[in-house]
């Protein structure tokens, strides 16, 4: 019922709502524009516009012949051990880190998208492919009214990686930020549509 976003949002109202109640003061709280209930029929009305036809037409397209992304199948598992994830943290060093804001400096895009091109090149490297799809989470608060909501926003958006020609890590960047910015364009279709567009 709810996304990372609105976690943010919820701590604001309640730390804004606790202060004025230590006050004694009333709640202060603006009021919203609009409600989550308008987002939803406002999405309704907009899946069944011109602007949601063109954007699945573009799915469409986008995603064609899109091949599954084929990686090593893990070893079976030593005596005792499962299959079972694990999270793994760490921190990246300042050089890294650096090096990746000079590389998304250079290819005009974001440190997401320069850390996005690491990872699609680790992909690239296990898989020997050339041609896959990965998903990527989209916030889906492209209005300004929409910021200060609580509620579900997120859409899955698949992107598709495009390794012809050996590309180095500036091409790359500037070919996913290309393949981001338009599926954020068409990300009126949610994810689940898209699939069922895709599969027909």
């Amino acid at each position: 019922i709810t996304d990372g976003w609105s976690l943010g949002v919820f701590l604001r109202d309640l730390a804004a709502l606790y202060t004025d109640l230590c006050r004694g003061a009333p709640p202060t709280l603006a009021d919203l524009p609009v409600r989550y209930g308008d987002y939803a029929r406002w999405q309704e009305r907009e899946l069944e516009g011109e602007r949601a036809g063109a954007s699945e037409a573009w799915w469409k397209q986008h995603l064609a012949g899109l091949p599954r992304l084929d990686l090593p199948a893990p070893r079976a598992p030593a005596q005792g051990r499962s299959y079972a994830g694990e999270t793994c943290t760490f921190k990246l060093s300042a050089e890294l880190t650096a090096g990746l804001k000079k590389l998304a400096a250079e290819a005009s895009c974001t440190l997401f998208v320069a850390l996005l091109s690491a990872w699609v090149a680790v992909l690239h490297r296990h898989s020997g492919q050339e041609d896959f799809g990965i998903g990527t989470i989209s916030a889906g608060r492209d209005r300004a009214e929409l910021r200060g909501l609580i509620g579900f926003f997120t859409n899955t958006l698949v992107l598709r990686c495009d390794l012809s020609g050996d590309p180095d890590g500036l091409t790359l960047a500037r070919r996913l930020s290309r393949v981001l910015d338009e599926a954020l364009h068409h990300q009126v279709v949610p994810f689940d549509r898209v699939v069922s567009t895709t599969e027909t």
